[in-house]
């Protein structure tokens, strides 16, 4: 259905969950957002602010703005912003010519039939995209020169789930005109053509899922026979869920395109269901505003699903694809968008739509937006997005940081406390929002910060916090499980950077047994990728101490070497102990005092290799010997743990690397220390007059002193942070009676690094949390009222 007598869009208005608008609803697309709040055992998106709707809204055929129905009123007040939005007056609209369809509203009678027409004057009441192709036949028939069309639904009963998805609500509408005569009018996007199916009524019929595809099937048939063209030119297909609840219409659309491998590679597939839910007959018109917005700004969605991706999408050379990020719509072709919706009805409805022929978004006004950002810059084409895009909703694999803070204990507790009463009333995104919110905020002289993935454990372990408030020291940090608090702290942090002869120290970079000419190197990089992470909240540590190869990651850390540098010397110090240290030989840990280690190595030739605490200790030696003090331990009830090394570190058994190991240091340029940094050689500061190449190859037999070390700067620290991957020199650390955290650098998710952000906001050794999330776009959040700033629905 192309030229002259096609269907424009000029105009389009929401207000769904998380969107009152559509530049809202792009930004919760494009963001990432999720509208999601608990209910019963699952989730729902709903409509915040539901009362705030216009004072005088529309009066338009079909929608009655005085009815105690609210979905009128909802409806009356977005199509006349949609009006608004396409610039048409309502005193000038002709209301003899024009056609109202809102799906969900007083029914019509359906009318019976087998065309295209007669499905879509029966399936306009249950579905919004049905209510679409109505409109559009009544333009093309010259029923209507101006039609409104879209869908609205109040009220979500219960967290059931929809066609595979969390229940939703809201109301979009869209306004159309005949090409022809959209010249004068902005035009969003031009529709080509459309196709509607309805699965058979029977119980055993709907229950089939090969059934059920084969329905949707159909329904995509006619449309892209309709539109005139191939399945295989369409870069974006909406409507469709991605996870394995979605069997029927991603097979459908894989067999439609499959048959005919695209020329140009892959699609982009995804539901906007994903954000804000299903919002049942409101739910098409929200997946043709997204679908619409991104072929008029070029822009390819990424998917906000929950779920992990159905094996349809992951296969090899799977036709389409789920994105994590926006991408630019591949220069030089035509942007077509397929719209899938799903009636309650059983309805099958598809839509394809296009980027208008003359195109210029450069020329062209946003749609209006009144939610606040923060400071980003959209750019009118959305060629670009602004701000680093969220990998997801907040999750207690992915939490985010809660600061709080006052000028005592009091003003805390209730900040904390109010905050748990009112956890529950904001979605995933705006947990979110808060987090920004409250980073922005100027610290106060008592603190308190909880990491928390949802709702749920945010209003726990805020309300925990509460109750430790008033039990604070001055200028002490007290961690909780997920929270810490701390009360004129001075902010005074020793860094801890790892290497291999420490439990959990470097295993999770390099994994278990590998070379040290690959191991080592890893850890340096993990560790200075932590101090980049550091860096950019805005840390300055005052000390640091290096566990064995940590030692050189500390010397990079003062100002002795530089990055590169240390690359290169760590890298040739695992290879030379590759190559030159004894084979069959290794490291065990031992959780037990210095007498009871004595024993245990009696009679054989292992070394202390490392005295970590006072229970807690490294042997190294003969794989042989290690077995027999692992076999002692056990017999006497202590816990031994063999390392992930393939050589006995710290040891006679790396002596004959020494010579070579010189050479490699005469080649390199030692700055005198700028930073404190406590040596493991030696147990004490390296001074402005230490030879450090002579530390370094004395390293390579002496036993590591981390415990000396510790011992010397604990006094002088509020805080101790393990920079590196693993978390094993934190938890020696805690026997010093200081609260220590890791970065886990590498590690499994993001918890360690959450912590680690709300230790040092709540030690005051940052000045805030904002390089958590500096990049990320949000919604600033008005804590008096615990609401958006944007308190109405457009």
């Amino acid at each position: 259905m192309n030229g002259p007598g096609g269907v424009a869009i000029v105009g389009m208005a929401c207000a769904y969950p998380d969107a009152p608008d559509p530049g809202a609803l792009w930004e919760t697309v494009m963001w990432r957002r999720r509208a999601f709040v608990p209910a019963g055992d699952g989730w729902r998106a709903r409509l915040v602010h539901r009362d705030a709707f216009g004072d005088s809204p529309a009066k338009l055929p079909g929608i009655d703005p005085d009815s105690a129905d609210p979905a009128h009123r909802l409806a009356a007040e977005v199509a006349g912003r949609a009006l608004a939005d396409a610039g048409i007056p309502l005193d000038s609209l002709d209301h003899d010519r024009l056609c109202v369809r809102i799906a969900g509203l007083t029914p019509r009678p359906a009318r019976a039939g087998r065309t295209d027409a007669d499905l879509a004057a029966g399936m306009a009441d249950e579905t919004s995209l049905a209510s679409l192709v109505a409109a559009c036949q009544a333009l093309l028939t010259g029923e209507a020169d101006l039609a409104l069309a879209g869908g609205v639904h109040l009220g979500v009963p219960a967290a059931d789930a929809i066609d595979g998805c969390w229940p939703g609500e809201g109301c979009g509408v869209l306004v159309l005109a005949r090409t022809a005569g959209a010249a004068v009018l902005r035009v969003y996007a031009e529709i080509m053509g459309w196709g509607l199916a309805r699965s058979p009524r029977d119980d055993a019929s709907r229950a089939d899922p090969a059934g059920d595809a084969d329905t949707r099937l159909l329904a995509l048939r006619r449309a892209y026979d309709h539109a005139g063209v191939p399945a295989t030119q369409i870069r974006l297909f909406e409507g469709h869920g991605t996870t394995e609840r979605h069997d029927a219409a991603l097979a459908a659309l894989t067999h439609l395109i499959g048959q005919n491998a695209r020329a140009r590679g892959w699609a982009a597939v995804g539901s906007i269901a994903g954000n804000i839910g299903h919002g049942g007959p409101a739910a098409g018109a929200a997946s043709l505003i997204k679908a619409v917005l991104c072929v008029w700004r070029g822009m390819l969605p990424p998917s906000a699903a929950s779920g992990p991706p159905h094996p349809l999408l992951t296969a090899p050379g799977a036709p389409l694809r789920v994105l994590d990020r926006p991408l630019p719509w591949p220069a030089g072709e035509p942007r077509l968008a397929g719209v899938s919706d799903m009636g309650f009805g059983d309805v099958h409805v598809h839509l394809i739509v296009r980027a208008p022929a003359d195109d210029s978004p450069l020329t062209r006004p946003d749609p209006p937006s009144e939610t606040h950002r923060n400071g980003t810059a959209k750019g009118t084409a959305g060629v670009t997005v602004a701000g680093t895009i969220p990998g997801g909703a907040p999750s207690p694999a992915e939490p985010l940081v809660f600061t709080f803070s006052g000028r005592g204990r009091a003003a805390v507790r209730a900040e904390l406390r109010r905050i748990a009463e009112r956890a529950a009333d904001w979605s995933e995104a705006e947990l979110h929002d808060l987090a920004c919110t409250l980073a922005a905020r100027p610290p106060g002289r008592c603190r308190a910060a909880v990491v928390a993935g949802t709702s749920l454990q945010l209003a726990e372990r805020a309300l925990e916090a509460a109750r430790h408030a008033g039990t604070l020291r001055e200028g002490r940090l007290l961690p909780l499980s997920g929270a810490f608090l701390g009360l004129g702290v001075r902010g005074r942090v020793t860094l801890l950077f790892p290497g291999q002869s420490v439990p959990d120290g470097g295993s999770a970079a390099h994994g278990a047994m590998a070379d040290n000419a690959a191991a080592q190197p890893a850890v340096l990089d993990a560790s200075l990728a932590a101090l980049r992470e550091l860096d950019l909240l805005g840390l300055n540590a005052g000390a640091a101490i290096g566990h064995d190869v940590g030692e050189i990651t500390g010397m990079v850390w003062a100002g002795c070497l530089s990055a590169p540098e240390a690359r290169r010397l760590v890298r040739r110090r695992g290879q030379l102990i590759d190559e030159v240290g004894s084979p069959d030989t290794g490291m065990i840990a031992v959780a037990a005092p210095r007498d009871v280690v004595d024993r245990l190595v009696t009679g054989t030739g292992l070394v202390v290799a490392a005295v970590n605490g006072p229970a807690a200790h490294v042997l190294s030696g003969r794989s042989a010997e290690l077995d027999v003090a692992v076999e002692r331990a056990r017999a006497a009830g202590v816990a031994a743990e063999r390392l992930p090394v393939s050589r006995a570190l710290h040891s006679p058994h790396t002596a004959d690397c020494g010579s070579r190991f010189a050479e490699c240091l005469q080649g390199l340029t030692f700055r005198p220390a700028q930073r404190l940094l406590i040596s493991t050689v030696t147990g004490h500061p390296v001074g402005p007059y230490d030879d450090l190449p002579v530390l370094l190859r004395a390293q390579l037999v002496a036993p590591v002193r981390f415990w000396d070390a510790l011992l010397k700067i604990a006094p002088a620290t509020d805080l101790f942070c393990h920079a590196g991957p693993g978390r094993g020199l934190a938890a020696l650390a805690e026997s010093t009676g200081v609260p220590a955290v890791s970065t886990d650098t590498y590690g499994p998710d993001r918890v360690a690094a959450a912590e680690t952000a709300a230790a040092l906001w709540a030690a005051a050794a940052i000045p805030d949390v904002t390089g958590l999330y500096a990049d990320r776009p949000y919604r600033p959040l008005d804590l008096d009222l615990a609401a958006p700033v944007s308190r109405r629905p457009g």
